[in-house]
């Protein structure tokens, strides 16, 4: 028989190979014997488990829907976890809320009641009121991040650690058809929005400069979807600078296109045309002096869908940082579509808005936190 330390190793191996998109399997495993639910209560073991599987699970997504049948009643944000048994239960914390980013295990909310930002963690359900950024009353739209500022973070768990919320706003368009964007920071280390303004004159004709889809991080800049995807807007993490370039020369339907992150780790976008992917990576054209950057169409790829009806539109609504996957609807059913194969897998059916933002994280607490030892 072998020696107690030896099983326990073994058995601590095994339990390393969880599924980390199931957390519920954590859960099952502490309430088979104490021996198992000592290995998993051990603080080094969220640790290995974490870097074992090195990248955050796809846990679910945070959509809109229904409180009740009536047609004018308004939409809730509620959390849709991708297997049914999953601890993950808590709900937003503010009904009346549009959900503005998704990011390094936190979410972004904006309470429309009482215009009040909140960063909110679906695990441990703690919140943070950031309140409005001063002298910014009036405005057409707005699109805001969230994000993990600790330096040299993994992201692995960097959940309770300092964080860094940009919000970017477009100002009423003018009489000549002019308008602004501005930015405002709040860090959670020092408790405030910044005092110092990043500014920039966009110019879009009136009414054509609608946000859309969620923020994109890539190589230290953020970047929004400006004039119905026609246009992009940077903002430099470093230099608190913004700039607006064009989007890539899609020749789909308009909308149907997002930010995502290209080989390499750099800005890509990809848009749905019939079943088929086009992705897109802005690079530089070379020469002395690096060139002048571009949009290079890096490939086509046709989506494996498992529908019946294959003329059925596909509308993409999504990506997922640091997994390599966009999402897509097919009628009523959300799949997640792999960048690299094209494979898709359903996931779920979304809410009556065309709104999901996906949720990634490890399961940080433990079992003792749910089912306490005896």
């Amino acid at each position: 028989m072998a020696p107690p330390e030896l099983m326990d190793d073994l058995i601590g191996e095994i339990l390393l190979r969880l599924p980390p998109e199931d957390p519920g399997c954590l859960v099952r495993a502490s309430l088979v014997c104490k021996p198992w639910r000592r290995l998993l209560s051990d603080p080094s073991f969220p640790r290995r488990y974490r870097e074992f599987h090195g990248v955050p699970p796809l846990l679910g997504f945070l959509h809109y829907v229904k409180k009740c049948g009536d047609f004018l009643s308004p939409f809730f944000p509620s959390f849709f976890p991708i297997k049914e048994a999953s601890p993950i239960l808590n709900p937003p914390p503010e009904p009346k809320s549009y959900i503005l980013d998704c990011r390094h295990g936190r979410v972004l909310l904006f309470n429309y009641s009482n215009k009040d930002l909140i960063v909110w963690d679906p695990i441990t359900n703690s919140r943070q009121d950031l309140g409005w950024p001063p002298k910014l009353e009036h405005y057409f739209c707005f699109r805001a991040a969230v994000l993990c500022a600790l330096d040299g973070c993994d992201h692995l768990s960097c959940r309770g650690g300092p964080f860094l919320v940009v919000l970017v706003a477009i100002d009423f368009p003018n009489e000549i058809g002019g308008d602004g964007a501005s930015a405002r920071t709040y860090s959670s280390e020092t408790g405030a929005w910044s005092t110092g303004v990043s500014s920039l004159h966009v110019g879009f004709p009136m009414n054509g400069h609608k946000m859309i889809g969620s923020s994109l991080l890539a190589r230290g800049a953020l970047y929004f979807m400006l004039d119905k995807g026609r246009s992009i807007l940077k903002y430099d993490l470093a230099g608190c600078g913004m700039s607006v370039m064009s989007a890539p020369p899609f020749t789909g339907p308009v909308g149907n296109m997002v930010l995502v992150k290209a080989e390499g780790g750099g800005l890509g976008a990809c848009g749905v045309e019939g079943h088929n992917l086009h992705l897109w990576a802005w690079r530089s054209t070379g020469g002395p002096n690096g060139g002048i950057p571009e949009w290079e169409r890096s490939r086509v790829m046709d989506i494996q869908l498992d529908i019946a009806d294959l003329s059925t539109q596909l509308d993409v609504v999504d990506f997922a940082e640091g997994a390599g996957s966009m999402f897509v609807l097919a009628n009523k059913d959300v799949f997640a579509v792999d960048l690299k194969s094209g494979r898709a897998r359903k996931i779920g059916k979304r809410g009556r808005f065309k709104v999901i933002f996906p949720f990634m994280s490890f399961y940080s607490l433990m079992p003792t936190d749910l089912f306490p030892q005896s």
